[in-house]
């Protein structure tokens, strides 16, 4: 059974009472985010059908993998992938270096043990020096040296991400490349816009811009070494047939938990607004993603 052996590092954060532990109750610094226990919940739910309908963020994740390639040779490195879902970044990777995968040792994250024992099935077998790790990423607790450290599109849902970066980035064990991509304030516009036009409240996540990343960046213990960090834009744009089809989509992936100050609609309020979305776009609804990379190499 592939769950069988993914291990618990460095405990079990599942459990529900950890989300409710003291540290944790420190740690959280931005209010209005979700709990770990909703978060885990909704890619649990989202899990079998993610590599079916979660096209941008495995492109993201090969831009990514590419990104690094080409900044560094991956060969015979560490590397720890934080928020692996169901294994888009090895995937890439495996793209990218075919038979030499065998030369990395792959550790691969996920709060998500559902996720994680689809990623394990795929890839244990062909990623041989690969292992599983049911951890919260935003905790990573960090008691080894990785070359290079990796996130595809997990960071937007941390509480606390200025303590994350300092535990990922603590000298003791800081890696020799940190990477990662996120999603930036202009993703989902179209929808913000269209709920906001017609007094519908649809809880999406408050997200980051450039400059706050930089400065919760430089609040770390990245002062207390030497850098360079790169940093690029990318936006993205997805068709779908129509709002509806949007929205069950994010639904589908897991990707739809709101922040704690949501309040659900009756279902007579939705199904009005899809009716009115159906007229104004009749060629089909346009979602915008914007994606930052950010890639940091060390002397």
């Amino acid at each position: 059974m592939p769950g069988s052996k993914i291990i618990k590092f460095p405990e079990p954060r599942g459990n529900p009472r950890y989300f409710k532990s003291k540290i944790w109750k420190e740690l959280v610094g931005q209010s209005g985010r979700p709990s770990k226990e909703e978060i885990a919940r909704s890619f649990a739910q989202g899990a079998k059908n993610y590599d079916h309908y979660a096209t941008i963020q495995r492109l993201v994740s090969r831009t990514l993998a590419k990104k690094v390639s080409d900044a560094v040779n991956a060969r015979n490195k560490t590397i720890l992938d934080i928020g692996c879902g169901t294994g888009f970044l090895g995937e890439s990777f495996l793209e990218i270096l075919q038979e030499d995968i065998s030369s990395i040792k792959f550790y691969l994250s996920d709060l998500s043990r559902e996720m994680l024992e689809i990623c394990q099935e795929k890839y244990e077998a062909i990623i041989p020096n690969s292992l599983f790790l049911a951890m919260d990423g935003e905790l990573p607790c960090l008691r080894k040296n990785f070359d290079i450290v990796l996130s595809s599109l997990a960071f937007q849902w941390f509480n606390n991400l200025e303590k994350s970066f300092s535990e990922i980035l603590n000298p003791a064990n800081c890696p020799k490349l940190f990477s990662f991509s996120i999603l930036g304030p202009e993703t989902m516009k179209e929808w913000r816009e269209f709920a906001e036009r017609n007094n519908f409240q649809v809880g999406l996540l408050e997200l980051l811009n450039k400059d706050q990343l930089l400065n919760l960046i430089k609040k770390s213990n990245i002062s207390k070494k030497k850098y360079i960090c790169r940093f690029e834009r990318q936006l993205i744009s997805k068709t779908y047939p129509d709002l509806y089809s949007f929205l069950r989509e994010m639904k589908t992936i897991g990707a739809n938990t709101p922040n704690i100050s949501y309040k659900p609609h009756d279902p007579g309020k939705l199904r009005r607004l899809l009716r009115l979305a159906k007229d104004e776009y009749k060629n089909g609804f346009i979602s915008t993603f914007e994606i930052y990379y950010f890639l940091i190499l060390f002397d």
